[in-house]
Order: structure tokens, then C-alpha cells, then sequence
């Protein structure tokens, strides 16, 4: 379940680097690499937690899945939803990266599919190319799991709770400008790990991700909030989703 795979990856972390947590819940990049996990920072993100969460929500899905005619290879390709949808994992809070790559094989002109998800371990985005790279992409679907993990490292002991409302980097959290839900990601704050499993389960089941798989009729993207709340006639870019 998804609660194992939190309590898994945290632990795991908490084993081979306790002196690296807080800087990595605070949204701190590349404070750990390969040498000091002994293994590859992104293999590690797959294997203590995507690749669980992926078996435990039934995707169908390839591992390293080779984009024919793009030459590359996509980290998922999740093939039980109404329609196929791209996946790429980066390192923790590296999440845009995925985006990028996302991009990348989404526009190509053999896809045969413009959603993706991207994730970092932490952060976990549904978006959808929009068949222009001047334009941003949809955001569709969002969920972090750092209050969870925060939450449950405190719970053993791994975190002092006075952590909470340290300011996280704000490249590592979604909708900087963006008021609440979104707004709260920008501090350290604890959420139950039964919450947060249950908001994710809802927003990433194969059944709701088919919901955005038929045509472009759903509720208003993520990336709606920036022109709604801001009043601006600018188009929202990548960083106000980072």
C-alpha cells in the first residue's frame, strides 16, 4: 500500500543519510547523490517508491519503455488508462526536470498520447502538452507527499516536530503565487499520512486519470489559478509550478 511504500522510503532514508533529511524536506537539491546513497539518487526514488505506488494504484505500466521514432525511452509508460500516459522520475525535488523530459517525448510527432506524469518522489504531477512549446503545460492533477513524509519521520523520532513552518525552497514547491490550497506548500507543515494517501489515491487512480484521457472537457487546470488569482494578462511559465 501506499502508507508502506511513505514508511519504506522514508526509513530507508533515515538508514543511509539521517544527516541529509531535513535539508531534503526543506526542498534542498543535490545534497545527495549517488556516492553518499550508494546507489543512483533517481534508481532509488523508483525502486523505495514509485515502482510501489505504481503497483499498488494497478497501473499497467513499462518500466524504461522505448519511444520508437523519438529514439528514447520513457521511465513509465502507464497503458491501463483510456488513453497511454507518459511517466518520468528524476531525483528528489527534481520534479521539473521530469517535466522537461516529459515535454520532450510528449511533442514528439510519433506520440501517441499528451499526458504525463512527472514526479520526483515528493511532488506528483499530471500534466498535459499542449502541442506548443511557447505555451505552458496543464497541470491537471497535483499532490505532495512532504507534509506526509515530514509527518512521519517525526512520528519516529527522525525530525524534530519545531521544524515545522521552516520555509521550503520555493523551487521545490508547487504555486508560489498561488493562494490556499496551493499557497501552503511553500512551509514545512505536517499532514497525516492517511490523508495524504487518501487525497493521492483520488487525484491518481487509473479511474480518475481516464477522466482526462476522452477530450479536453474537465475542471480548470492548475496553471488556471495564476491568471484567475493574479489579475495578470501574462502567461504563466514553468517556474510558477516549481
Amino acid at each position: 500500500m501506499v502508507r508502506g511504500a511513505i514508511e519504506d522510503f522514508c526509513s530507508e532514508l533515515v538508514r543511509r543519510v539521517p544527516s541529509y533529511v531535513e535539508s531534503i524536506l526543506l526542498g534542498r537539491k543535490d545534497v545527495v547523490g549517488r556516492r553518499k546513497l550508494q546507489q543512483d539518487p533517481e534508481q532509488f526514488v523508483n525502486q523505495y517508491f514509485v515502482w510501489p505506488v505504481c503497483e499498488y494504484l494497478r497501473y499497467d505500466y513499462v518500466s524504461e519503455w522505448y519511444h520508437e521514432g523519438h529514439g528514447g525511452s520513457t521511465d513509465l509508460y502507464i497503458r491501463n488508462a483510456d488513453a497511454p500516459i507518459f511517466g518520468e522520475c528524476k531525483r528528489v525535488n527534481h520534479y521539473k526536470r521530469a517535466i522537461r523530459d516529459l515535454r520532450d517525448y510528449l511533442d514528439h510527432r510519433t506520440a501517441n498520447t499528451t499526458l504525463g506524469v512527472a514526479t520526483d518522489g515528493i511532488s506528483w504531477l499530471l500534466i498535459r502538452e499542449p502541442g506548443d512549446q511557447r505555451k505552458n503545460v496543464e497541470v491537471l492533477e497535483f499532490h505532495s507527499f512532504r507534509a506526509a513524509f515530514f509527518d512521519y519521520l517525526v512520528s519516529i523520532d527522525a525530525l524534530e516536530p519545531e521544524l515545522e513552518g521552516e520555509r521550503v525552497l520555493w523551487n521545490s514547491s508547487v504555486g508560489k503565487i498561488a493562494k490556499q490550497p496551493y499557497g501552503r506548500y511553500g512551509k514545512l507543515h505536517r499532514e497525516s499520512v492517511e490523508e495524504s494517501v487518501e487525497l493521492f489515491e483520488d487525484k491518481f487512480s487509473t479511474e480518475n486519470l481516464s477522466r482526462y484521457s476522452t477530450d479536453k472537457t474537465h475542471e480548470e487546470p492548475i496553471t488556471a489559478f495564476h491568471d484567475q488569482l493574479s489579475g495578470s494578462s501574462e502567461k504563466p511559465t514553468l517556474d510558477d509550478f516549481s
